[in-house]
């Protein structure tokens, strides 16, 4: 027979991270299905996460997704997350579907759309590589810092 007051205290211990993604829009690799009061920044999802770690004082941790929750200043995020009863887990950086999944800012161009227009414009250009183009840039002073070499 299982110590009741046992299984109590290994409850009362159990902690999970909680995955910002799991407050975000869902969908598939083909659509994402937008809703009435889904967060839009990760500090909404760090809102949302600290509700769930109150209710049940299981989540004190927050697993953030880079690019989707990149944010100008990490530590704001950090001492945001700490304001809301919760701390930043695990950072999880991680490549973005290039065909479906819109870049951070809430426009709907994706990582493909970006790849496909960069193409096009080094093959206006000329250039077939990134170090090619930074040197295209730098000879005609289009870029500050190099020797145009």
């Amino acid at each position: 027979m299982t110590d009741l007051a046992a299984v109590k205290t290994v409850l009362r211990s159990f902690r999970i991270e909680l995955p910002s993604w799991a407050f975000a829009l869902s969908g598939t690799r083909f659509r994402v299905f937008g809703q009435p009061g889904v967060p839009r920044t990760v500090f909404e999802k760090i809102d949302d996460a600290a509700v769930v770690h109150r209710l049940t004082g299981a989540a004190p941790t927050v697993a953030v997704h880079i690019p989707w929750d990149a944010t100008g200043d990490y530590g704001a995020l950090a001492a945001y997350a700490r304001d809301q009863g919760v701390a930043i887990g695990t950072v999880n950086a991680a490549e973005p579907s290039r065909f479906s999944h819109p870049l951070p800012g809430g426009d709907d161009c994706t990582i493909l759309t970006v790849e496909t227009h960069r193409a096009r414009i080094n093959r206006k250009l000329g250039v077939h590589s990134p170090s090619e183009l930074v040197r295209f840039a730098a000879m005609r002073g289009l870029v500050g810092g190099l020797n145009g070499a």
